[in-house]
């Protein structure tokens, strides 16, 4: 930035209001330019003057574009010394010199404290730092002359430095003088005369600090106590020679001896026992034979495998019979019982396993051969299974419900109204399934066959009267895994391909104008000739298009038109149906 003073600068301008002025950039014959002598932040002072009305102003502007100043503080002006509100009208911009700007020479510059040099105006003045103690003044700067004053950081004294001394017991970063530190030292000498050394078990002496205290190991039995040691008194009874004890190793037990020496006791290993370094255990390898009768007389129950009055890891052997009380006999889960006797089984008294009473089964029963059954199978209580000479019979006791597998092979299964309630099924490969009962369906409760669940069914239903649905909350229509989704490239008129009977179509976001019409292919292999395509306005848009569609095979057109007053670029989102038609 720099302040512009020259000769015949003027302009015109007819900018009104306090803010910038912009001038026309022609100057007047024999003037120059303001962009001919000032550059982009140049300042000047500034005569603006109205042509016909009693405005006028100086003030220093700066050139803060081309043909643009920016009023700044305002020397003098019609306005009382404040800024003009200019009105309309021509108005002349000058570049002047204020007379506040000019300085007369004879004012002079003074050097003050610490300065030297100076002058009146008439001439440049240079002023200089003068150097004193500790300070050394260079071309441009001024620094500490460290031969002289000390640094702050780290310094070095020489001769005999003093400092003020803390007062006693100060503990911050203060220099701690030597009158600090010997005072200091002789206070820590000091020991209240109030403490005691008091004498523990086995000293005598002690007593308060009020002069030297003397401590003695007090001798007892057997010590003998020296000025300087402590001894064992060999002369005591308690003291003599011992060696000619002996520990004897008793029933179960090895080693011992007189004391003259280390003695170790062990214990023996019998049978079934093992010793270790630090313990005695059982030796679950070897085998427990008994010629008698044992008997444990322990009542402990037994709810699992590791709980009882006998409780054996490994497996038993048992050569004669096994007995079990009341309580009944439990494998664990872990384990099976496994029978290995291989004699066939022509009767309920003959096999490998013959059991008189009821056998109750928790889980599945699996069998390699045959089941005779003597009786009826009931399961439950609820359940029959049972043969007569025309059927193979499953039902309920009360006869009420059942299925009949008929003997013959008649190639269709019939339901017969004369049994209530019974399907009779023949063994044959049947070509045809017929309910030959002729009531009509008026309800969920009524007609020839009626199903309290629902029904899957993986092929086609033909119906020859109407279908109805009763449900209050459930609709007709397409289930999960029928539909599927397409997004159309770009533009909206370009074809998508969804081989599904229902779906889902993400447009394109290009724009539609106001009341214009577009449409696209929908290639579908479901859509078959006279096929009605319904379609839904999904999302993004709604209310703004009108849709409607044709359809031939294998595809359908759909046309959508903007009915907004605007053009639109919404990513309408379409669902589709296709809905099976014919002609005839």
């Amino acid at each position: 930035m720099t302040v512009i003073v020259a000769d015949r600068v003027r302009d015109i301008c007819t900018t009104t209001g306090t803010g910038n002025i912009t001038v026309s950039g022609s100057a007047p014959s024999t003037y120059r330019t303001f962009s001919a002598v000032m550059a982009v932040a140049d300042t000047c002072d500034l005569l603006i003057v109205h042509q016909t009305a009693n405005e006028w102003e100086v003030c220093v502007a700066t050139y803060s574009s081309a043909n643009v100043l920016t009023r700044g503080t305002v020397r003098s002006s019609s306005n009382a010394g404040a800024a003009v509100n200019f009105s309309a009208g021509t108005k002349d911009v000058v570049l002047i010199m204020a007379a506040a700007s000019y300085v007369l020479p004879i004012r002079s510059l003074i050097a003050g404290s610490g300065l030297t040099g100076g002058g009146d105006l008439s001439a440049d003045r240079t002023f200089n730092v003068g150097a004193g103690s500790g300070i050394t003044v260079a071309a441009d700067s001024i620094s500490v002359d460290t031969t002289v004053i000390a640094a702050l950081a780290s310094p070095v004294f020489s001769g005999n430095p003093t400092a003020p001394t803390p007062t006693a017991g100060d503990n911050d970063t203060s220099i701690a003088t030597t009158a600090f530190v010997t005072a200091a030292v002789a206070a820590a000498a000091y020991v209240p005369t109030s403490r005691q050394v008091i004498a523990g078990s086995g000293l005598t002496g002690g007593g308060a600090l009020t002069a030297n205290v003397t401590l003695d190991v007090g001798a007892g039995t057997g010590i003998t106590v020296a000025a300087d040691s402590v001894g064992l008194d060999t002369a005591h009874a308690r003291n003599v020679d011992h060696t000619a004890v002996t520990l004897t190793a008793g029933a179960g037990l090895t080693g011992g001896g007189d004391i003259s020496a280390s003695r170790s006791i062990a214990v023996g290993a019998g049978t079934g026992i093992t010793v270790n370094a630090d313990d005695v255990a059982v030796n679950t390898a070897a085998n427990f034979s008994w010629s008698g009768t044992h008997a444990f007389t322990n009542t402990t129950a037994s709810s699992s495998a590791t709980t009882g009055a006998l409780v054996v890891a490994g497996g038993v052997g048992i050569s004669g019979a096994l007995y079990v009380g009341s309580t009944p006999l439990v494998v664990g889960p872990a384990g099976n019982v496994a029978v290995t006797q291989t004699t066939a089984s022509t009767s309920s008294a003959t096999g490998a396993l013959v059991v008189t009473g009821g056998v109750g089964i928790g889980g599945a029963l699996n069998v390699g051969g045959a089941i005779s059954i003597g009786t009826a199978y009931q399961i439950a209580g609820s359940t029959v299974l049972d043969r007569d000479a025309n059927y193979t019979k499953l039902y309920n006791p009360s006869g009420a419900i059942g299925i009949y597998l008929s003997n013959n092979t008649t190639g269709v299964n019939y339901h017969d109204a004369a049994v209530a309630h019974h399907f009779r099924v023949p063994i044959g490969t049947p070509t045809l399934e017929v309910f030959t009962s002729g009531t009509a369906s008026t309800s969920t409760t009524s007609g020839a066959a009626r199903l309290t669940g629902g029904l899957g069914v993986s092929g086609a239903v033909s119906a020859g009267g109407g279908i109805k649905s009763f449900s209050a909350s459930a609709s007709i229509g397409w289930g999960t895994g029928a539909g599927g989704t397409v997004t159309q490239g770009a533009g909206k008129g370009t074809a998508v391909t969804l081989n599904k009977p229902t779906g889902q179509i993400t447009m394109d976001g290009a724009a539609l104008a106001a009341d214009a019409q577009i449409s696209f292919v929908l290639n579908n292999t479901c859509i078959e000739t006279a096929d009605i395509l319904l379609v839904n306005h999904w999302a993004n848009g709604v209310g703004f298009y009108a849709l409607s569609t044709t359809s031939s095979a294998g595809l359908a057109v759909i046309y959508i038109r903007n009915v907004s007053t605007t053009s639109r670029s919404d990513v309408v989102v379409l669902q589709f149906a296709v809905i099976k038609s014919v002609t005839s």
